[in-house]
């Protein structure tokens, strides 16, 4: 059986009532007379429709820039901590799969966190986009690699087809339905989303983003290492 990376179900169930909640939640700012609204996005965020993952931050972003005062959004690349959780799954299964060769920055949620801090208190960034990203593009046979250096067990990257990935999906017992997500997710990959390096970690926070090495290190490492 193919390790497919299932993310957490309550995850795949908040995603798809993100939309709703980004709406509800900038309309009560707004009426509460919030003058500067900073939202948190997703990288590669464009105009997509349900069920895709996208497709929540896509109407977040155009009701914010409709109806605030003034906004500022923080785009974040796919979460270390997210990629860690499929490491480890891959790890029971000897490989690490995906629909095609990519690449990814991934970037620790301390670091998205540390640049929604420097909006906050800085100035200057109304009706700015920022993109917070890790240090460096890592392809899927890297990421293989560094989960394999780290944990001293070996790993194979394979790339494989979306009907396997869904089978995969189905034998894992995920919930009709959410397959579509992490296939979104998978292509979100495959069509080089999280394929951007940018400085606006390090140029909000005042500090460079962690590697992902650093991020997978301390949860992978080999006791005997």
């Amino acid at each position: 059986m193919l390790s497919v990376g299932v993310p957490d179900v309550p995850y795949l169930q908040k995603s798809q009532k993100r939309g709703e909640q980004n709406v509800a939640a900038i309309d009560a700012a707004v009426k509460a007379g919030v003058g500067h609204i900073v939202l948190m996005s997703a990288s590669g965020t464009r105009r997509e429709e349900e069920p895709s993952g996208g497709a929540s931050y896509w109407r977040g972003e155009q009701h914010l820039i409709a109806t605030a005062p003034a906004w500022t959004i923080l785009r974040m690349n796919f979460y270390a901590e997210a990629f860690l959780q499929l490491a480890q799954a891959s790890l029971n299964q000897g490989v690490l799969t995906g629909l095609a060769e990519n690449r990814a920055a991934f970037v620790a949620r301390c670091d998205v966190a540390a640049a929604a801090a420097g909006i906050l208190i800085g100035d200057g960034h109304a009706g700015a986009i920022y993109n917070a990203t890790g240090p460096e593009r890592l392809s899927g046979a890297k990421r293989e690699g560094l989960i394999a250096e780290i944990t001293g067990r070996p790993l194979a990257f394979r790339v494989i087809t979306e009907e396997q990935m869904r089978v995969g999906l189905t034998n894992a017992g995920l919930p009709v339905g959410a397959d579509n997500i992490v296939v979104s997710i998978q292509a979100s990959f495959a069509a080089g989303v999280f394929d951007i390096v940018t400085g606006d970690v390090e140029r909000l926070a005042g500090r460079p983003p962690k590697p992902l090495r650093d991020v997978l290190a301390g949860a992978l490492r080999s006791p005997s290492a």
